[in-house]
């Protein structure tokens, strides 16, 4: 996935989004040195209301957590697709074979990287059941499991 000649959704969606992660990790430690972080701030707001909204029921230091790092990779995904859109071709790139746009094939490869792990839902079907992007790209309908009636915007 990360050989030089993947297309660049397969790299961004792996790498890139990995990368985007400790990016945003960084950035929301600006706050404490005084830093403008009201972008990443409202994305955490709305995506903890949406995900409280589903589960009012569900609390706890645990759950907040799981919650926080559902956000943390939602926004990692916004920042590695902002990087992706910048080029010209990215949705035209495709796999041999594989019928998906450069766009879907993004975040196809993010999940996959984490298919299997004990946070694979926490990491990949969170944030993109909240991501209005996600549910956009691919077209799921407003009752669909994967497009939460709570779709939070992107950061850019």
């Amino acid at each position: 996935m990360y050989h030089i000649n993947a297309p660049t959704s397969v790299r961004l969606g792996t790498f890139g989004v990995e990368v985007a992660v400790a990016t945003v990790h960084t950035y929301s430690e600006l706050r404490h040195q005084g830093y403008d972080t009201s972008a990443l701030d409202a994305f955490h707001r709305c995506f903890y209301a949406a995900v409280k909204d589903e589960r009012p029921e569900e609390d706890g230091p645990e759950w907040r957590q799981q919650v926080l790092k559902s956000s943390i990779y939602g926004a990692a995904l916004d920042v590695a697709l902002s990087v992706l859109k910048e080029v010209p071709s990215f949705d035209e790139e495709r796999l041999h074979d594989v019928p998906l746009s450069g766009h879907q094939l993004f975040y196809v490869v993010q999940c996959y990287t984490h298919c299997g792990e004990d946070d694979g839902p926490v990491v990949c079907n969170e944030p993109l059941r909240h991501s209005e992007d996600f549910a956009n790209t691919f077209s799921c309908s407003a009752k669909s499991n994967m497009r939460s009636k709570y779709q939070c915007k992107t950061l850019f």
